[in-house]
């Protein structure tokens, strides 16, 4: 029986692919992030555009289809096309609002983030699609855990709570890599609507959602 060798010049290229992890796997800041699923609550009877928007900017990501059906995708490119906000933007923000931040832990990073699309019922109607869950407990209180899309230049994280009057406390346990992440907001209320729990965690470094969606009208 004859052995076969590699060609001496793959070698190379083979044992640097494996020193570096799969080979050829794609550089994570340069994917895209696609969204799909249906809305629960809402079935319009024509192709509606959807869009959110940032630092005063609308970006369009997709469409809410006629029957329901969303069909989102965001480019790497496009959440690079806006100046990025920090992580620690938003903490300060929140110390500047009164709020207590002295238990909160920041890992800066520049980042891109989203929790909703936004669009134009038929009749005029401005109008936001949120990606998440609504679950009645037996309680008769509800929870509703919404997915948020974040796009990362570096890994980041932010873990702690914040405190702000008038309402209890926010816990955050976000960890972020580069690229696409998902990070879940969970929010438990009563129905006198007191919370019973707010918090920011179950993060996965993904590039993919597939799940409920429900449409309300935009809040004034």
């Amino acid at each position: 029986m004859r052995t076969r060798f590699l060609p001496a010049l793959l070698l190379p290229a083979l044992l640097a692919a494996c020193q570096n992890g799969t080979p050829n796997s794609p550089d994570p800041l340069t994917l895209d992030f696609t969204a799909t699923g249906a809305s629960r609550n809402y079935t319009p009877t024509q192709d509606l555009q959807l869009s959110y928007t940032t630092q005063n900017q609308k970006l369009v990501i997709g469409t809410l289809k006629s029957g329901g059906t969303v069909d989102v995708l965001m480019t790497a490119a496009q959440a690079k096309s806006v100046t990025m906000r920090q992580l620690t933007e938003y903490a300060n923000a929140w110390k500047d609002g009164g709020c207590d931040i002295t238990a909160l832990n920041v890992q800066n990073t520049p980042l891109r983030f989203t929790d909703l699309a936004t669009f134009t019922s038929p009749a005029g109607t401005p109008s936001v699609l949120y990606p998440q869950t609504v679950t009645k407990n037996a309680d008769g209180s509800a929870t509703t855990a919404r997915v948020g899309f974040y796009y990362a230049v570096n890994a980041g994280s932010m873990k702690g709570a914040v405190t702000c009057p008038g309402r209890s406390a926010v816990t955050y346990d976000i960890i972020l890599k580069p690229g696409w992440n998902t990070v879940t907001h969970t929010v438990t209320t009563k129905l006198d609507g007191q919370y019973v729990e707010d918090r920011f965690d179950q993060s996965t470094h993904t590039n993919r959602y597939d799940g409920p969606w429900y449409a309300y009208t935009a809040p004034k």
